[in-house]
């Protein structure tokens, strides 16, 4: 007999009502609001004395729902519990053998959100060995597992795919802000033999996207200059009234890489410095250096930025920060880098760090080079870092269908109710832009 009954559960949204925004509604007035949950089983390698599987939501003020599947009989692989109002509820799911004894157990609580799916996995321990845990993506506990999320991928992922000549090979690495009470979004639009451009759309509530136009706002330099074959979106900060954009650039992909500058006044229009204002260094671990994220802390900025050495398939992805009183001359931290890999999943390199200022912390969400999910770090000075657990806090397979096999280049945003997490996601090598959500206790 297996040892541990593992439920891979999609949690889908059937009934939606009229809202500017998801929310996490967690009151009696809300009922009218409806969802619903589809748990997914996998019927095939149950464990021989299951018979069925019982699901009960429970919450205070509302009335209990259940629903159950014969394993044996039932052609369905799956539970459907409908008429759930939005909000977080409590979810028991019990297996039973054939005197209807339960042999098998697991509990969680879960959150019913409008528009959007939660992709959950559920393992349901012996009886005798008390409740279960989360897991994501695995099946009846043939193989290993996955790490929990609490992220909730957008239920139409992906939210921007190449369409435009621009975009031939792809969209990525997406930098999302408000300007002038306005979503935007620059991102690089990817082109045949390592060319790029940044390219920018528009939304009002972060979600729908349209393109500004389509052309680049910003493009590569001429063929002689540092940035004479690509240029990559980057972070924006608005010092002394004008914004300014730290992009990456390089003229050969396995050359040294640099952080340019692009100034604008409106968040549409932007002019390229001729100069880069930092150069990977030739001689250390951030030859190839990329930026993704500035803060102001206190009177200096921080750019927090990834990078690798020279010349070497082996080298590994590290994160460093350098910092500047105008943010026109950087400096380099001595201490660099201030986060490198140390967990098993992070062994190819850890990059493209997203810091937000949250509270009293600085909270990070990075990229692993092999594509797989995202850790988190958090900070009380933003120099001095320590990661969230030995764990991805969100992998492929939480991602919608697992519509993306590689996800990558993680942009963090703090939205009223919610953290939100832009990445870029691919099955084919061309990259599109997703979102997944969290929503704030």
């Amino acid at each position: 007999m297996k040892s541990k009954v593992i439920l891979s559960i999609i949690f889908s949204m059937l009934f939606f009502s009229s809202c500017s925004r998801d929310s996490n509604i967690n009151s009696p007035d809300d009922a009218n609001k409806m969802g619903g949950l589809l748990l997914k089983i996998d019927k095939e390698n149950a464990p021989s004395n299951v018979t069925t599987v019982i699901a009960k939501l429970t919450r205070l003020n509302f009335q209990t729902i259940t629903s159950s599947m014969n394993i044996q009989s039932d052609s369905s692989a799956s539970i459907q519990l409908n008429n759930i109002a939005i909000g977080t509820w409590n979810l028991l799911v019990e297996a039973v053998d054939q005197q209807n004894v339960v042999v098998y157990r697991g509990e969680t609580q879960v959150t019913v959100y409008e528009n959007a799916v939660s992709n959950v996995s559920l393992v349901l321990n012996p009886v005798a060995s008390g409740v279960g845990t989360i897991s994501i993506y695995v099946t009846w506990g043939n193989g290993g597992t996955t790490p929990p999320s609490t992220w909730n991928d957008y239920l139409n992922n992906p939210i921007l795919s190449p369409v435009t000549p621009l975009e031939s090979y792809g969209v990525a690495q997406s930098y999302v802000t408000i300007i002038n009470n306005s979503y935007k979004m620059y991102y690089t639009g990817v082109l045949a033999a390592a060319r790029k451009n940044i390219l920018m759309a528009e939304s009002p509530n972060g979600i729908n996207w349209t393109r500004n136009n389509t052309s680049a706002i910003i493009e590569p330099g001429p063929s002689t200059s540092w940035d004479g074959l690509a240029v990559h979106a980057g972070p924006i900060i608005n010092i002394d009234g004008q914004y300014k954009m730290y992009y990456t650039g390089f003229a050969n992909a396995y050359g040294q890489w640099g952080i340019g500058i692009a100034i604008s006044n409106d968040g549409l229009t932007w002019t390229k410095q001729v100069e880069p204002v930092l150069l990977g260094n030739p001689n250390g671990w951030d030859y190839q250096i990329a930026a993704w994220s500035i803060q102001k802390i206190g009177s200096l900025y921080y750019l927090y930025y990834g990078g690798k050495a020279a010349n070497s398939y082996n080298s590994v992805m590290k994160i460093g920060i350098a910092t500047s009183s105008d943010g026109i001359s950087w400096n380099r931290l001595n201490s660099n880098p201030v986060l490198s890999p140390t967990y098993s999943w992070e062994m190819a390199g850890i990059y493209q760090p997203s810091v937000i200022k949250d509270g009293d912390l600085y909270r990070m969400v990075y990229g692993v080079s092999a594509s797989t999910g995202f850790g988190m770090a958090v900070s009380n000075d933003g120099i001095n870092w320590e990661k969230v657990g030995n764990t991805q806090i969100f992998t492929t397979q939480n991602t919608t269908n697992v519509w993306a096999t590689d996800i990558a280049y993680p942009c963090l945003v703090k939205v009223d109710n919610e953290y939100r997490i832009y990445y870029s996601g691919t099955r084919t090598n061309i990259y599109k832009i997703g979102l997944t959500r969290k929503p704030i206790n």
